[in-house]
């Protein structure tokens, strides 16, 4: 297991752990949290191309379909909602890395060479979300055909 899906696994477990409170501990603002962590995604999407990147480039198909998977939940959609231009630039860029044996992912990427299943798997499941609210027959079509 790698590093990530471990760092990934633990940071989830731990948000289910009951925690005692404290009368003397701040209250914590779970929203408040949630708000500043979507305005750091928007905030550091790649302006130009539209996707995110861990560290010195790393994953940038699973980083985008993860960070348009938060946008998502937020409850924007490709034509309404505060992130929807930054949904619209993930999908847009996801599918232009559709491969014609299918993958979604870059195989020249290494950190995604080793690993493609992955970036893959969320790429699908992010574009599938984004699928079932487009409209637009002709982006609908396009999204089809990737996710198939």
């Amino acid at each position: 297991m790698s590093r990530i899906t471990r760092f990934a696994l633990a940071a989830a477990g731990a948000l289910f752990l009951p925690v005692a409170a404290r009368a003397d501990e701040p209250k914590l603002d779970v929203q408040e949290n949630i708000r500043r962590g979507l305005e750091w995604l928007a905030k550091n999407q790649n302006k130009s191309e539209g996707n995110w990147e861990a560290h010195g480039g790393q994953y940038p198909t699973t980083m985008t379909a993860w960070a348009g998977m938060a946008m998502l939940m937020e409850g924007s959609t490709l034509r309404e909602g505060k992130y929807s231009d930054n949904l619209l630039k993930a999908t847009n860029w996801l599918m232009s890395r559709s491969q014609p044996n299918g993958l979604i992912g870059n195989p020249n990427n290494p950190t995604e060479a080793s690993r493609y299943m992955y970036g893959h798997g969320f790429g699908t499941m992010f574009l599938a979300s984004v699928y079932g609210e487009e409209e637009d027959n002709e982006q609908r079509k396009k999204l089809e055909k990737v996710i198939t």
